[in-house]
């Protein structure tokens, strides 16, 4: 098609001078064209010539050209705005983290007051009164904790709060705090089904609010983390736990608190070896990223293109191209600019941490060091339940990927589909139903028609491993377990991450180590009495522990 095409052409009388124009009609009956030529407004027919048809082609490659440019300079902008997001984003996670601490005091408060409301239509305000003492802030603050991770366990977690997809689980536990008043089972459910969705309401507003934070972040960069370390002080071990030798690691390391201006009375606190663990895996991060990122092929005015050509890249291409730009970012930063970003996100997901183990401590324990060293020995990879602080092996999975990704975390462990490979799995006792079991399982059997390896070993209490084994699905897969007694087996207390000199726990219960496998796994990783040995051997306190 010639329309729109520009040409030349020498008339006689001009000499050399050459005319300009564009094509506006043709071909006619005499395969005319008619050119409308840019001097004297004059239009002429001609015939198309091999000098016509190149400088058709001529006029053809410039538009290209002219097109590829466009896109690259639309690549490019685009880099710039993702650049620009990006650099938004990072800033705005200390917001962000501030605004989930104060609303999970808000949304606890919220779930008391409904709570109270409900029984005050039921009975009279002194009776109600009564009852309502059965709620208190620290047992709303656990079943919210609860309801974050029964989010987790039932959907994709896309919201920084439980999510209402939980509330009839919400309303079970909400129906044994009920279970003082005089009514019968019914309808002291749907009472109970009634606040557990209310609640949840509240929850899912609070979510898109604080989520829009990320999105119209303030000024990059505007908050930068306050760090302070502090004079390690003489810690006295707890009635329920005894104090442990620190390691060379822990010994030689000083505790840091970190805090950030806009609210300094939020402070979180890290040691150093911690936060230095955390470094390495933020820098790990980048460099599998980058590892990983497209490859580009030509530069273009200084800056390298992204080699789509004659096209404005897809969404998923943008997103590989947000990626690449945030590695580019990392090689051209200063030392302090990077500083300031793993301070903020290490601020961000150590509060989002902190709030959590206030509603149950205990979640953050943490199986030993030496147990670790004896399945690593044997095989296994990764964790199935960590959080990027206490995780000890390369691979983990933990509940927060939006603050936990940067340190290499695979995410939810209910998103986690490995095919293949040994992993250890110590999940919140408050996960005591049977959606881990299930989970396992699924896997399990999808590996088993694959005939891949694969192998779990699960670390729980006694009573959960009376559920493994009630569970068909899962109950086929097991190929050994063995029971450590109550108070001769160890866990290294949640907050161990923040102390100079970690502490152990001795729980009053009967651990239940479970090892799951495909036919394939039991052959590449087999279970030997020297195994089990092993681990229970690392599992026993012996005073003074070295972790």
């Amino acid at each position: 098609m010639l329309i729109g095409a520009r040409v030349s052409h020498k008339f006689p009388g001009y000499g050399k001078h050459l005319w300009h124009g564009t094509i506006v009609e043709g071909p006619d009956d005499k395969d005319k064209f008619l050119v409308a030529w840019d001097l004297e407004n004059e239009y002429t027919y001609h015939k198309r010539t091999p000098e016509t048809d190149a400088e058709c082609h001529l006029e053809r490659s410039r538009k290209k050209k002219k097109k590829e440019d466009d896109d690259t300079s639309r690549v490019h902008n685009n880099e710039k705005i993702e650049e620009e997001e990006g650099l938004k984003k990072v800033s705005a996670w200390p917001l962000y983290a501030l605004k989930v601490h104060e609303t999970l005091e808000e949304l606890v408060r919220k779930l008391c007051e409904l709570y109270f409301s409900a029984i005050m239509g039921l009975l009279p305000e002194d009776e109600a009164a009564a009852h309502a003492v059965l709620l208190q802030p620290k047992a709303a603050l656990q079943l919210y904790t609860k309801a974050v991770f029964w989010s987790g366990a039932t959907g994709k977690v896309e919201t920084p709060f439980p999510a209402p997809r939980v509330a009839a689980k919400v309303a079970e536990e909400l129906s044994e705090a009920l279970s003082s008043l005089e009514l019968s089972s019914e309808p002291r459910e749907e009472l109970a089904l009634a606040i557990a969705n209310r609640w949840l309401e509240v929850c899912a507003v609070d979510s898109a609010q604080t989520s829009a934070i990320l999105s119209s972040p303030p000024e990059p960069y505007a908050d930068a983390i306050k760090t302070t370390t502090l004079r390690t002080p003489s810690e006295a071990p707890p009635v329920e736990g005894l104090a442990l030798v620190p390691s060379r690691a822990c010994a030689e390391s000083q505790v840091v608190e970190l805090s950030c201006p806009r609210d300094a009375s939020v402070r979180v606190r890290v040691r150093q070896d911690v936060l230095d663990k955390l470094r390495r895996r933020f820098a790990d991060f980048f460099a599998a990223a980058a590892a990983a990122a497209p490859k580009f092929t030509e530069t273009v005015g200084g800056a390298t293109s992204t080699g789509w050509k004659g096209s404005v890249p897809k969404k998923a291409e943008l997103q590989d191209l947000r990626r690449r730009h945030a590695i580019q970012r990392k090689s051209t930063r200063t030392e302090l600019d990077t500083t300031t970003e793993l301070h903020q996100r290490v601020f961000a997901m150590l509060l989002r941490y902190s709030d959590l183990a206030r509603g149950d401590p205990g979640q953050h324990g943490m199986v030993p060091g030496a147990v670790f060293g004896v399945l690593e020995k044997w095989g296994c990879q990764g964790e199935c339940f960590a959080t990027p602080f206490n995780a000890t092996l390369g691979q983990y999975c933990s509940p927060f990927l939006e603050t936990d990704e940067v340190f290499g975390s695979e995410g939810s462990f209910f998103d986690f589909d490995p095919g293949q490979g040994n992993f250890e799995i110590n999940p919140p006792f408050s996960l005591a139903d049977d959606a881990v079991v299930k989970r396992l399982a699924a896997l399990l059997t999808e590996a088993q028609e694959r005939r891949q390896p694969l192998s779990f070993t699960l670390v729980h209490t006694e009573a959960h491993a009376k559920t493994c084994r009630a569970h068909e699905g899962f109950a086929k897969f097991i190929a050994a377990e063995m029971l450590l007694e109550r108070e001769a087996h160890y866990y290294l207390e949640g907050d161990t991450f923040q102390r100079a000199r970690p502490r152990a726990y001795l729980p009053p219960f009967r651990t239940a180590v479970v090892f799951a496998s495909t036919d394939a796994a039991r052959s590449k990783w087999p279970i030997t009495p020297l195994l089990l040995r092993d681990i229970r051997r690392a599992f026993a306190y012996t005073p003074p522990a070295v972790i």
